[in-house]
């Protein structure tokens, strides 16, 4: 990590470590970018060599390759989750105040997987929850568009 780097990393500072990382170690001529893992499968000598038979899709083509290892790496944020059904309001979890259903909310529920950048918040009132590093990244880039941005804990 470059030592003029922060301790947390916002989303465009964590895209410049990895490209930094990657470049650092020459590994962009193993990276196969648009290219689906479609089976994964031990090799038929597996139990003595200990190799695996992976087979890939990329532009209509298929390739099956060996490997002496396989990691399954899907990240914490594979899946977005949002569990809209336990937001106050919702099968009984009480709340402060007017709650409403989230169901019966007519603005945007967006994932912060889906926040690339502070584009189209202009003037508008923004709710972020969840206290962790994303939020706040995205909380302090909110700030300087949205009218007013609430940050909570759910």
């Amino acid at each position: 990590m470059p030592d003029d780097f922060p301790n947390y990393l916002p989303h465009h500072k964590y895209l410049d470590y990895i490209t930094l990382y990657v470049e650092h170690f020459k590994l962009l001529q193993y990276i196969k970018f648009k290219t689906s893992v479609c089976r994964v499968e031990k090799h038929s000598d597996f139990r003595v060599t200990g190799q695996w038979l992976v087979t890939t899709e990329s532009n209509g083509e298929t390739k099956t390759d060996l490997f002496d290892a396989v990691m399954v790496c899907t990240g914490q944020h594979a899946q977005p989750m949002v569990p809209l059904d336990t937001f106050p309001g919702d099968n009984g979890v009480s709340g402060i105040g007017n709650v409403i259903s989230i169901k019966d909310f007519r603005g945007q529920v967006k994932h912060c997987r889906e926040y690339k950048k502070p584009l189209g918040f202009d003037g508008k009132r923004v709710l972020i929850i969840g206290m962790g590093n994303t939020g706040v990244d995205i909380s302090t880039e909110l700030c300087t568009r949205a009218s007013q941005v609430y940050f909570t804990r759910l």
